[in-house]
Protein backbone atom coordinates (compact mmCIF):
# COMPACT_ATOMS: atom_id res chain seq x y z
CA UNK A 1 0.00 0.00 0.00
CA UNK A 2 1.31 3.26 -0.92
CA UNK A 3 1.58 5.87 1.76
CA UNK A 4 -0.37 8.27 -0.93
CA UNK A 5 -3.28 6.28 -1.15
CA UNK A 6 -2.71 6.39 2.64
CA UNK A 7 -2.64 9.84 2.73
CA UNK A 8 -5.38 10.06 0.59
CA UNK A 9 -8.20 8.72 2.61
CA UNK A 10 -8.55 5.80 0.16
CA UNK A 11 -6.70 3.37 2.04
CA UNK A 12 -7.34 2.96 5.93
CA UNK A 13 -4.86 1.89 8.72
CA UNK A 14 -5.75 -1.81 8.56
CA UNK A 15 -5.49 -2.14 4.33
CA UNK A 16 -9.09 -1.61 3.76
CA UNK A 17 -10.97 0.94 1.61
CA UNK A 18 -12.66 3.84 3.40
CA UNK A 19 -12.97 7.45 3.82
CA UNK A 20 -10.87 9.15 6.61
CA UNK A 21 -12.54 8.19 9.95
CA UNK A 22 -14.34 5.36 8.94
CA UNK A 23 -14.97 3.29 11.35
CA UNK A 24 -17.26 0.38 12.46
CA UNK A 25 -20.19 1.85 13.40
CA UNK A 26 -22.91 -0.92 14.75
CA UNK A 27 -25.84 1.00 17.02
CA UNK A 28 -27.70 -1.17 19.86
CA UNK A 29 -31.17 -1.49 17.21
CA UNK A 30 -28.97 -2.87 14.11
CA UNK A 31 -26.91 -5.11 16.42
CA UNK A 32 -30.39 -6.66 18.01
CA UNK A 33 -31.84 -6.47 14.29
CA UNK A 34 -28.57 -8.99 13.13
CA UNK A 35 -29.38 -11.18 16.07
CA UNK A 36 -32.95 -11.46 15.73
CA UNK A 37 -32.06 -12.20 11.87
CA UNK A 38 -29.76 -14.89 12.90
CA UNK A 39 -32.30 -16.24 15.46
CA UNK A 40 -34.98 -16.05 12.49
CA UNK A 41 -33.21 -17.78 10.34
CA UNK A 42 -32.51 -20.79 12.35
CA UNK A 43 -36.06 -21.20 13.06
CA UNK A 44 -37.13 -21.06 9.48
CA UNK A 45 -34.55 -23.44 9.23
CA UNK A 46 -36.03 -26.14 11.54
CA UNK A 47 -39.39 -25.87 9.86
CA UNK A 48 -37.62 -26.59 6.61
CA UNK A 49 -36.49 -29.24 7.72
CA UNK A 50 -39.09 -31.06 9.16
CA UNK A 51 -41.21 -30.46 6.20
CA UNK A 52 -38.86 -32.76 4.92
CA UNK A 53 -40.77 -35.77 3.91
CA UNK A 54 -40.33 -38.99 5.20
CA UNK A 55 -38.73 -42.23 2.86
CA UNK A 56 -40.51 -45.33 3.32
CA UNK A 57 -38.30 -48.49 2.40
CA UNK A 58 -41.66 -50.05 0.16
CA UNK A 59 -41.57 -46.70 -1.72
CA UNK A 60 -38.93 -47.96 -3.53
CA UNK A 61 -40.34 -51.09 -4.87
CA UNK A 62 -40.83 -54.72 -3.35
CA UNK A 63 -37.80 -55.98 -5.06
CA UNK A 64 -35.48 -53.27 -3.76
CA UNK A 65 -36.56 -52.84 0.28
CA UNK A 66 -32.89 -53.46 0.90
CA UNK A 67 -31.88 -50.60 -1.17
CA UNK A 68 -35.18 -48.08 0.35
CA UNK A 69 -33.97 -48.67 3.95
CA UNK A 70 -30.59 -46.71 2.67
CA UNK A 71 -32.19 -44.55 1.49
CA UNK A 72 -34.55 -43.99 4.66
CA UNK A 73 -31.83 -44.01 6.73
CA UNK A 74 -29.74 -41.76 4.45
CA UNK A 75 -32.86 -38.90 4.79
CA UNK A 76 -32.99 -38.95 8.47
CA UNK A 77 -29.50 -38.56 8.67
CA UNK A 78 -29.71 -35.75 6.43
CA UNK A 79 -32.70 -34.51 8.21
CA UNK A 80 -30.38 -35.00 11.84
CA UNK A 81 -27.60 -32.96 10.17
CA UNK A 82 -29.98 -30.20 8.70
CA UNK A 83 -31.57 -29.61 12.23
CA UNK A 84 -28.53 -29.81 14.20
CA UNK A 85 -26.99 -27.30 12.43
CA UNK A 86 -29.84 -24.59 12.53
CA UNK A 87 -30.62 -25.19 16.35
CA UNK A 88 -26.80 -24.87 16.56
CA UNK A 89 -27.28 -21.44 14.25
CA UNK A 90 -29.92 -19.85 16.94
CA UNK A 91 -26.76 -19.92 19.56
CA UNK A 92 -24.85 -17.61 18.00
CA UNK A 93 -27.15 -14.85 18.00
CA UNK A 94 -26.11 -13.98 21.46
CA UNK A 95 -22.81 -14.14 20.42
CA UNK A 96 -23.16 -12.32 17.80
CA UNK A 97 -24.28 -9.12 20.42
CA UNK A 98 -21.03 -10.24 22.74
CA UNK A 99 -18.22 -9.47 19.69
CA UNK A 100 -19.97 -6.07 19.43
CA UNK A 101 -20.35 -5.34 22.83
CA UNK A 102 -16.19 -6.72 23.18
CA UNK A 103 -15.68 -4.38 19.93
CA UNK A 104 -17.48 -1.46 21.57
CA UNK A 105 -15.43 -1.80 24.64
CA UNK A 106 -12.47 -1.98 22.74
CA UNK A 107 -12.95 0.54 20.56
CA UNK A 108 -13.49 2.91 23.81
CA UNK A 109 -10.44 1.81 25.24
CA UNK A 110 -8.07 2.49 22.11
CA UNK A 111 -9.68 5.77 21.93
CA UNK A 112 -8.56 7.10 25.12
CA UNK A 113 -5.57 5.37 25.07
CA UNK A 114 -4.16 6.84 21.65
CA UNK A 115 -5.84 10.26 22.72
CA UNK A 116 -4.22 9.92 25.84
CA UNK A 117 -1.21 10.91 23.50
CA UNK A 118 -2.48 13.47 21.81
CA UNK A 119 -2.70 11.12 18.39
CA UNK A 120 -5.71 12.36 16.20
CA UNK A 121 -7.83 9.75 15.91
CA UNK A 122 -8.79 9.45 19.58
CA UNK A 123 -12.30 10.14 19.73
CA UNK A 124 -15.25 7.17 19.25
CA UNK A 125 -16.19 6.59 15.91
Amino acid sequence: MSDDARAEGRIGMNGNMGAPGDGVRMSGDRVAGVSAEVTGRAVAGEGSWAAVPEFRPEAAGAAFIDRGARLEAAVEAMRGRGRRAHDGLSEYAPAVAAQFAALDDVDASSGAAVGRIGVPGGERA
